[in-house]
């Protein structure tokens, strides 16, 4: 816009009397430098009528036909770079949760015995077990999950549902989606 602005001064100065149709005043010679500069609409047109008046005229008509299309171009490879940036970043999430995802299952199939309990309950019980997994902890860790806290989350994640007789607290099971899920947002990566 400051370009515009600039370059519309100077030509309203320069060529405002001879061509007042397109640079009489300042906002129609940004008018004027907006469309057939900048969206180049017709640009041929402006510089033969500034070229008929002086040559400098229309060196300086390409100036600015030059300084603005390198902003709009850097404006669009800024926006470029900002879109496969965003892309290439939730693509790496996606595969560290499904590698996660997929090293859990296999150890929880070795934790568990069978292949029937991937769609059964984790107690908390299970889930110890399943930290006690050097495997486990290494797929966790490269998922961005500390394996570390989720031992002090223990409590949290299977919060009791009630107190026995005996005084022993009771822990509830997850599914093993919803314990999936719960661990995807317990990543270092999710933003509050």
């Amino acid at each position: 816009a400051i370009i515009v602005y600039v370059f519309g001064i100077a030509f309203t100065q320069l060529v405002g009397k001879d061509l007042e149709d397109h640079f009489g005043t300042v906002l129609v010679s940004m008018h004027t430098l907006l469309i057939d500069g900048t969206l180049l609409d017709s640009p041929a047109k402006r510089v033969s009528s500034l070229g008929n008046l002086s040559f400098a005229y229309a060196a300086l008509f390409y100036v600015f036909v030059l300084l603005a299309a390198l902003t709009v171009m850097n404006m669009l490879i800024g926006v470029l770079c900002e879109v496969v940036n965003t892309v290439s970043y939730i693509e790496k999430e996606g595969i560290h949760a499904e590698f996660m995802v997929s090293q859990l299952e296999k150890v929880w199939e070795e934790v568990a015995g069978t292949e029937d309990r991937l769609q059964g309950a984790i107690s908390k019980e299970e889930f110890e077990m399943l930290l006690a997994s050097e495997e486990a902890c290494q797929a966790l860790s490269e998922a961005g999950v500390d394996p570390i806290a989720l031992v002090d989350f223990i409590d949290f994640i299977f919060e009791a549902e009630a107190e026995g007789e005996d005084g022993i607290k009771k822990y509830r099971k997850l599914s093993f989606k919803s314990f999936l899920d719960l661990l995807l947002t317990m990543r270092g990566t999710n933003t509050a």
